[in-house]
C-alpha cells in the first residue's frame, strides 16, 4: 500500500496544536528539570499519557471539509487506518526526537552542568541515554489502545464502554509497574515482551474493527 504524501500532511496538520503544545511542555521541562531523570518519573510519564490522549482524541473527532476528504474520496477503510497510524507515527515523531535529541547530544547535561551548576552533570548524563527508547515504548503501548478505544466509542452498538475500561486498566497496570524503581533483568524482558504483544494485538484490533464496522465520524 503506498502512502499519499497529501493525506499524511492533512492528518499532521489537524494535530499540528497538540504537537507544538507538547514540544513547548516537554523540552523546556527536560532542559531545565535539576533532579537526574529516571524511567520512573512522574512529570514525563504523565506528559506522555496526556500527549497520547490529545494526539488519539484529535485524530478522532476531524469534521467538515477534512472528514469528507477522509470518507467520500475512494479511500478504503483499511487506507484511512494505515494513513492515521502513519500521521500518529510522524506526530510522535516530532515530539519524540527534539526530547530524545536534548540528552542524546548534549543539551541537557551542557545546560545544567555550566548554566544551572548542577552537580549532578556531567556524571549523570550517560544514565540518561537510555530514556528516550522508554519513553518509545510507552507511546508504542498506549497510542494503539487509545485508538482502538476512539474507535469502538465511535460505534452506535452498546458495550462500547468495555473498550474504555480496558485502556484504564492498563494505563493503571502500566503506571503501576514503572512506579517501582528496581526491576530485575528477566522481569524487565517480560514486561517488555507482554507490552510488544499488548501493542501489536490493539493494532490488529484496531484496524479489523476500522474495516469492518462504521465509523461515524
Amino acid at each position: 500500500m503506498i502512502l499519499k504524501y497529501a493525506f499524511v500532511r492533512l492528518l499532521f496538520q489537524h494535530c499540528l496544536p497538540v504537537t507544538l503544545v507538547a514540544l513547548l511542555v516537554s523540552v523546556p521541562y527536560l532542559l531545565l528539570s535539576p533532579k537526574p531523570l529516571e524511567s520512573y518519573d512522574g512529570w514525563i510519564n504523565v506528559f506522555i499519557l496526556a500527549h497520547c490522549i490529545a494526539l488519539a482524541t484529535r485524530l478522532g473527532h476531524m469534521g467538515g471539509a477534512s472528514t469528507e476528504f477522509l470518507y467520500t474520496q475512494g479511500y478504503t477503510r483499511d487506507q484511512i487506518w494505515t494513513h492515521l497510524m502513519a500521521s500518529t507515527v510522524l506526530c510522535v515523531a516530532a515530539v519524540w526526537g527534539p526530547m530524545a535529541l536534548c540528552l542524546w547530544l548534549g543539551i541537557r547535561s551542557g545546560i545544567q552542568d555550566r548554566v544551572l551548576i548542577s552537580p549532578y552533570y556531567p556524571l549523570l548524563a550517560t544514565r540518561e541515554m537510555g530514556l528516550p527508547w522508554v519513553w518509545l515504548c510507552a507511546y508504542g503501548l498506549l497510542l494503539p489502545m487509545f485508538h482502538y478505544v476512539w474507535i469502538r466509542r465511535a460505534q452506535p452498538t452498546k458495550g462500547s464502554d468495555g473498550a474504555l475500561l480496558i485502556a484504564v486498566g492498563l494505563v493503571v497496570v502500566a503506571g503501576t509497574l514503572v512506579s517501582f524503581r528496581w526491576h530485575a533483568d528477566w522481569f524487565k524482558t517480560v514486561t517488555y515482551l507482554l507490552f510488544g504483544i499488548m501493542t501489536v494485538t490493539a493494532l490488529w484490533a484496531g484496524r479489523i474493527l476500522h474495516r469492518t464496522m462504521e465509523v461515524q465520524p
